[in-house]
This record gives structure tokens, C-alpha cells and sequence, in this order.
């Protein structure tokens, strides 16, 4: 239930505010706002990709996804930033934008299989395997 409660609500803005608020307060953080790919390293099979975009990460999982794959990019990223996922034969089967944060794409529609996400913003690009199972 944890798990799916975790999938179903990614970290908003507020809850990173909030965290920030709290450390100001009291000098500490919540480790799975700060790190949301924590609940899965923890109680689920780890499968979190992390790209380094200078001191900051692009987080993308879980790897492998089944039903949806989480996307969070760095703050210092342009608020908008384009998605692809890509075939192996470097067809599109998923293009969509997202105005910041993290992004839930549904994997609905995509077979199982090998893939290729392509993130950009600005002058920033990260391309990472994902694999899909269904």
C-alpha cells in the first residue's frame, strides 16, 4: 500500500517548501522529499537512474516500469522541458512537455521492451534507458 501510495503522489512543490521551512526551523530534512527515489530503494526493488545536470540529478523511475515511469529534473532547469521516449529504431512513441518538477508518463500503449528517454531544456539534455515491462 506504501509503495502505491508513493507511485499515485509524487513530492509537489509545497511538500519541498515546506522542507526547506522545516529545516530553517529545526535543522533537519525529510530524506524522501529531499530523495523521493527512496521509498523504492528502500521497500521496493531499487531501480532509480540518476543524471548528473551539474550538482543536481535528473531522477528517473522505476527502471524497469510497468503501468507509469516518475521524471524529476533539476531546480536550475528551464520550468519547461521537453519528454520523448524513443524505440530502438529511434522512432517516438511517447512526446510530451511538462512545466517543471516531476512528470508521470503512462506507459499504457507502450510495449515491453528497451527504450531510450530523451529529457531537454534549454542547453540541458540527458538521455537514459528505461525498460518497459509490462
Amino acid at each position: 500500500m506504501l509503495m502505491e501510495w508513493d507511485n499515485n503522489d509524487p513530492v509537489s512543490k509545497k511538500e519541498k517548501d515546506r522542507n526547506d521551512s522545516v529545516y530553517v526551523l529545526q535543522g533537519n530534512r525529510n530524506p524522501f522529499i529531499d530523495n523521493p527515489a527512496y521509498v523504492s530503494l528502500i521497500w521496493g526493488t531499487q531501480n532509480v537512474i540518476n543524471y548528473n545536470s551539474g550538482n543536481k540529478p535528473v531522477r528517473i523511475w522505476p527502471v524497469p516500469a510497468n503501468e507509469s515511469i516518475t521524471i524529476e529534473v533539476p531546480d536550475n532547469w528551464q520550468e519547461n522541458y521537453e519528454l520523448r521516449i524513443l524505440d530502438i529504431s529511434g522512432k517516438a512513441v511517447f512526446a510530451g512537455a511538462s512545466d517543471g518538477g516531476s512528470v508521470r508518463i503512462s506507459l499504457t500503449g507502450i510495449r515491453s521492451g528497451f527504450y531510450m528517454l530523451m529529457i531537454s531544456s534549454g542547453n540541458e539534455i540527458c538521455i537514459s534507458r528505461i525498460i518497459v515491462m509490462h
